[in-house]
Parts: C-alpha cells; sequence; structure tokens
C-alpha cells in the first residue's frame, strides 16, 4: 500500500471516528438539555400557579376590606365623593406595596355603574347584559343574601384580561346590601415581563384558548404576531383544556414559534369565592402558558461541537504529521539508500553508503561491506594506512601533474585538500588577514563563515559551469576578499 493510500485510510479512520463520537456526544447532551427544561417548564408552570393563588386569595381579602371603608360606603348611600374615596385608598394601597388598581369602581343594587376611578360619567350600563350584570361575580355580591366575595379573571369586554376583586357594599347601620366594589389589575405584558423574570421563561396569558398578553417583545412593543401564534399552538395540541380540566397541564408539547423551538406547557388560573359557586357558574376558562427554549437551551451544545470537531481535526493534523515524521526518520532514509543503489548501477563504484539514520546504520555498514568486498578493497574498519596517514588501496590511481599552468595547478591542489582541513584553513587565514590589514573580525564565527562559502559557491558553481569552486584569501584595493577559484 503507497503512501497516499495509507494517509487516506488513516485520514478516513479518524474522520469516522470524530463524526460518530460528535453525534453521540451531542445527541446524548441534547436529549439531557430537553429533559432538564422539560423539568424546569413544569416546575415553573407549577410554581405560577402557587403565585396567583396567592395573589387571587389576597386579592379577594383586599376587596372585602376596601368595601367596609367609610369613604366607600358613603360615597354609595350618602354625600361622599367617590372620586376622593378612590383616590384616598389607592394612595394607601400603593404606599403598602399593593399597587394602584386599574378599574376601581362602585356597581348600583341594579348592575349599574355608579362611579368610575378617573371616569367622570362613566357608561352606566357598561357591565349590563339583558339588563343583569354581565359578570355572575357582580351578581352574587348584589345578592342580599349570599352577598359573596370573590376573586377571578375577567376577559374584560373583549379588550384584554383582568385579575379582579368583587364584593359587596353593605350599609352598617341597615345591614343590607347596598351595591358592589369591583378592583381590578390588567395581566397585561407588564405583568408577563414581571412573571418571566422571576421563572426565567417566556409566560403569556390566556382566555378561551385565546392569548391576550405574553412576555415576547418585539423592540420596546408587545409581539402580538407570536400571540397569534401560541393561541394556534394552544388550539392545535389542546394545552389549554388539558390545563382548565387538570389545574396543570399533563402534556409538555414542542413546538415552533417565530423560528425557534419551544417546550410549551400550561396552567390554570384559579379563583376564590367566599361561598361555593353553583353548578350554573361559569367554568374555568382563564390561564398562563409557559414557554422554555429549547433552541437557546441547545445552543450551549455549540462549543461542543465545535471541540468535537477542533479535536477530530487536531487528530487529522496529527496523525499527517506523524505519517510526516515517520517519511523523514523511516522512508527518507530508505529513498537516500536507494539512490546509493541506484548511483552503483550507473557505475560509480567509489559510493559510500552512510548512516541516514539510527534504524539504518546496520544496513549501510552492511552495504559497505559487501561492496568492499566485491571490488576487493578493505571493509569498512579494516583499513591498512601508509606512514602519512594515507588508506593503502590495493590498486591506487596516480594523476599526471606536470604540464598544467599556475592556475590548474592551484585548482588542482584546492579541489584535493580534504573539505574540513580547507575550511579552517581558510578561516585562519582569512581572519589573520583582516587582522593584519587592520580590519575588524567581530561577528565573523567559523559556522557562520561556511554557510556562506556554500552559499556563494552554489551561485558561481552556476556562473562558471564548473562542479565546485573554492575560494583563496587576497588583498585588493586595500581590502581583504575571497577570490573564487572555479574546478572543472
Amino acid at each position: 500500500m503507497n503512501r497516499a493510500i495509507l494517509g487516506g485510510v488513516i485520514t478516513a479512520a479518524i474522520a469516522v471516528l470524530t463524526v460518530v463520537a460528535y453525534l453521540q456526544a451531542t445527541s446524548s447532551l441534547e436529549n439531557r438539555i430537553e429533559s432538564e427544561l422539560e423539568e424546569r417548564v413544569k416546575k415553573s408552570v407549577e410554581l405560577l400557579v402557587q403565585n396567583a393563588n396567592l395573589d387571587m386569595l389576597k386579592l379577594q381579602k383586599r376587596a372585602e376590606l376596601t368595601a367596609r371603608e367609610r369613604d366607600i360606603i358613603e360615597a354609595m348611600v350618602g354625600n361622599g365623593d367617590a372620586q376622593d374615596a378612590f383616590s384616598t385608598l389607592s394612595k394607601r394601597g400603593k404606599a403598602e406595596g399593593e399597587g394602584v388598581p386599574d378599574i376601581f369602581a362602585l356597581v348600583n343594587l341594579d348592575g349599574k355603574l355608579h362611579a368610575q376611578m378617573g371616569i367622570a360619567n362613566p357608561v352606566q350600563d357598561q357591565w349590563l347584559e339583558n339588563g343583569k350584570p354581565k359578570y355572575r361575580s357582580i351578581a352574587l355580591a348584589l345578592d342580599n343574601i349570599k352577598r359573596q366575595v370573590t376573586s377571578e379573571v375577567w376577559d374584560y369586554q373583549g379588550r384584554g384580561l383582568l385579575k379582579v376583586g368583587v364584593a359587596p357594599v353593605i350599609d352598617p347601620d341597615k345591614g343590607e346590601v347596598v351595591g358592589g366594589l369591583v378592583m381590578g389589575y390588567s395581566l397585561t405584558a407588564t405583568e408577563a415581563q414581571r412573571q418571566k423574570e422571576l421563572l426565567g421563561a417566556e409566560v403569556a396569558y390566556f382566555y378561551g384558548g385565546k392569548v391576550y398578553a405574553s412576555s415576547f417583545l418585539k423592540g420596546n412593543n408587545e409581539d402580538t404576531a407570536k400571540q397569534d401564534t401560541i393561541s394556534k399552538r394552544l388550539e392545535s395540541t389542546k394545552l389549554a383544556d388539558d390545563a382548565i380540566e387538570h389545574i396543570l397541564a399533563e402534556k409538555v408539547h414542542e413546538v415552533d414559534i417565530g423560528g425557534s423551538t419551544y417546550l410549551l406547557t400550561a396552567g390554570r388560573l384559579p379563583r376564590f369565592s367566599s361561598k361555593a359557586l353553583g353548578e350554573d357558574y361559569p367554568g374555568f376558562k382563564a390561564g398562563a402558558v409557559i414557554l422554555g427554549s429549547l433552541s437557546e437551551a441547545k445552543s450551549a451544545v455549540a462549543p461542543v461541537r465545535t471541540a468535537l470537531g477542533l479535536l477530530g481535526l487536531g487528530a487529522i493534523i496529527l496523525a499527517a504529521v506523524g505519517m510526516m515524521l515517520v517519511a523523514r526518520t523511516l522512508l527518507a532514509p530508505l529513498d537516500e539508500i536507494e539512490l546509493g543503489v541506484n548511483d552503483i548501477i550507473n557505475g560509480n563504484l567509489d559510493r559510500t553508503f552512510y548512516p541516514s539514520g539510527r534504524d539504518f546504520e546496520g544496513l549501510a555498514n552492511a552495504l559497505n561491506v559487501m561492496m568492499a568486498r566485491l571490488l576487493g578493497r578493505p571493509e569498512p574498519g579494516e583499513e591498512e594506512y601508509d606512514e602519512d596517514g594515507n588508506v593503502i588501496m590495493p590498486s591506487e590511481l596516480h594523476f599526471d601533474t606536470e604540464g598544467l599552468s599556475p592556475k590548474e595547478a592551484e585548482a588542482m591542489a584546492l579541489a584535493q585538500e580534504p573539505e574540513p582541513d580547507y575550511f579552517n584553513r581558510l578561516y585562519s587565514e582569512y581572519t589573520a588577514a583582516r587582522k593584519e590589514n587592520g580590519e575588524t573580525i567581530e561577528g565573523i564565527h567559523f559556522d557562520s563563515f561556511v554557510a556562506k562559502l556554500h552559499l556563494n559557491e552554489s551561485s558561481l558553481k552556476r556562473k562558471y559551469d564548473c562542479t565546485a569552486v573554492r575560494f583563496k584569501v587576497i588583498v585588493k584595493d586595500g581590502k581583504v576578499i575571497l577570490k573564487p577559484v572555479p574546478i572543472a
């Protein structure tokens, strides 16, 4: 198997393992995130309903106590000013942290409006339908026998939701009901936003399956488009019916709203009355929806995806680097030995194999021994030397240098000088000449000196079309320079 195929197989294997790990890890993490979000959504709607119970009980009690205030009674039966009474009681409630009612009104025994806060001449019959109170809680409060105090949620004139407290106003002197009191607080986007901050999830309020307010904003305004979408999801999932029937919806639904995925559940908003409500009393219709953003929760998986992707990429790069190192330490030395064998085949019988790495020292030595035995040369380590330290060859070649010009003789002498000796001598001559000539040798080191010689030799070989170039030290124009000597 060649190197390219082997590298491709390793890369593909790492990529497959990365994809498997990616899918397994992200799938497991997403499932856990979805499970945790579902549990959080259920807890949130449970907490919202519990808070609503407390609020409605508190509102029921406040309506009852307010209806007993002397200012309210006098506004109904005496000469008291209703607007002054509303203003005084609203300021007191605000100071006590109760907030100012959005609707504060008194109702006559016939169900007509007697007075309404902030409106000088209210439409008297706006809460009547066929001559009777439109809201049953008002009729129960005005009933002199039942005298019920009720807190519940109204669909107020089809314009929005109100949580209201309704109580009878009783004349203490006569002991009779003389009217009714209504205190109402709007369930608006502001209230939904407040609940969102408490619960950490989006909130919407519905009545009869229609959403009237939500915590979703578009800029600084309420996002009515998402309200309509939530209403459609309530209808398609039957979630509103589930919540009304069971107080807390038994199911959690995954829905798409505005391009994002949410987990959706709901709870029924409570109502309380001082006495049992009859079977003919209208059923529950108000509720709240909790929406947990699954898209936002799963965005936490993105860094994991990125980390796994980088891990896979790193593994592929590591494998590539590993293959490069293997090629350099194992394959490159083999290539060099192969080149040496080809060189011998092409006639260079003096070729010597040098160890290219620890793993191939034995092979290089074995090849040198083989060539020595085939050619009758001394084997490595068994050479004999003459008095001058030269290796005694079985058949030494002699060269005749007579008749060479001085320049040719100089080139021959330079070519025959061993390279280490040549570099040491040239460096010594060059530095000595600079000192003698009064030039500094600061910054001139042997290694950098040799490197520059090699660099210049490479370019000069092409210039002179020769096999080698060596240098000699001369002084020209008062400067020490290195003159090239081409060697054919």
